[in-house]
């Protein structure tokens, strides 16, 4: 090779690099900059609810530690997929933002009909597991059990038909109560679908449905009057909100667990550091104790360090534990 030609190579070499970085020099220096303006968290719900005051709690705590402020819009509808997919749509710079739950993102893909395009965790980039809730096992007081192990026994023994209320067809409660049923062994009642929460546990107040998987929040107040009994709690731990109850594994029903898991994600091909400064920012927040106090005033729970740093792991293997019992029903919302 001459030395003129090593010399307009080398120019060629140095145009090229010059001009990749002018093209990417803009895109890096905003992605430094980020924010530059408000960035919109999408709650696929309604004001009020549990999904709504998390995403409220989080972009109270989460605005300051990326230096400029956070909202939070509602757009409810379809089982949160209008509002997911909202964001899906949305342009991939980390200024639309989704709040997801296990249900919206997981159990909405799995139960969906044969057909009908639903938007989940893999149609997205999955920031951080910020929290996770565990559910009560809530039985009437016509059940005589005082524990897990007394209503295993009295629902495999007893000969009368026995039914649980669930919301919808196929959420999380549904799926959750199937698990308990093929986890406790030789166990089977009816599913009563209710429109909401409040009716299900008013359906068990009355004694029309034995079992109800609640929110810890929507029956402690109702268990503490001795209106329902709380017989465990779902998850892998116990809740401080309510710490004499064992988990339903401890308490007789080994390799049970079902938690409801909180994130955040962004559209797919947001620029990386974009996507680290949000999660650095959710993982600064759980390391404040008034944001986790915050979060367990909704009986939510610290997701642990390997969920807030590669939540689509954590996705994905929820995606696999519910499978299966979403295939064996055959359940479509």
């Amino acid at each position: 090779m001459t030395t003129r030609t090593s010399l307009l190579r080398r120019r060629c070499l140095l145009s090229l690099a010059a001009a990749m970085a002018a093209l990417a020099g803009p895109a890096l220096a905003a992605d430094a900059a980020y924010p530059q303006r408000p960035v919109k968290f999408i709650a696929p719900v309604l004001a009020g609810g549990g999904t709504d005051l998390f995403a409220r709690r989080l972009a109270e705590h989460v605005g300051p530690l990326l230096g400029g402020s956070v909202i939070v819009e509602n757009i409810a509808g379809a089982g949160g997929n209008i509002g997911t997919q909202a964001v899906v749509r949305a342009p991939a710079d980390g200024y639309t933002v989704a709040v997801g739950t296990t249900g919206t993102l997981v159990v909405n893909l799995l139960t969906a009909a044969p057909g009908v395009p639903t938007p989940s965790f893999r149609d997205l980039v999955p920031v951080a597991i910020v929290g996770t809730q565990s559910l009560a096992l809530v039985v009437n007081n016509d059940v005589p059990a005082r524990n897990v192990a007394e209503l295993v026994r009295y629902l495999q023994t007893d000969s009368r038909e026995h039914s649980y209320g669930t919301v919808g067809t196929g959420g999380f409660i549904r799926l959750t109560t199937e698990l308990f049923m093929e986890k406790a062994g030789n166990i089977r009642m009816t599913p009563v679908p209710y429109r909401g929460g409040a009716a299900a546990l008013t359906d068990l107040m009355g004694g029309h449905i034995q079992v109800y998987f609640d929110a810890i929040s929507g029956s402690l107040a109702n268990h503490r009057a001795g209106k329902v009994r709380m017989l465990g709690v779902t998850g892998r731990q116990r809740s401080p909100a309510v710490p004499d109850l064992p988990t339903i594994a401890e308490a007789g029903v080994p390799g049970f667990n079902a938690e409801t898991a909180y994130l955040i994600a962004v559209p797919q091909n947001t620029p990386e550091p974009v996507v680290s400064r949000l999660r650095s920012a959710v993982m600064k927040a759980l390391q404040d104790p008034a944001y986790v106090a915050a979060l367990r005033e909704l009986a939510i729970e610290p997701a642990p360090l390997a969920a807030q740093t590669d939540a689509r792991a954590y996705l994905e293997g929820e995606y696999l534990k519910w499978k299966p019992i979403a295939e064996r029903l055959d359940i479509h919302r």
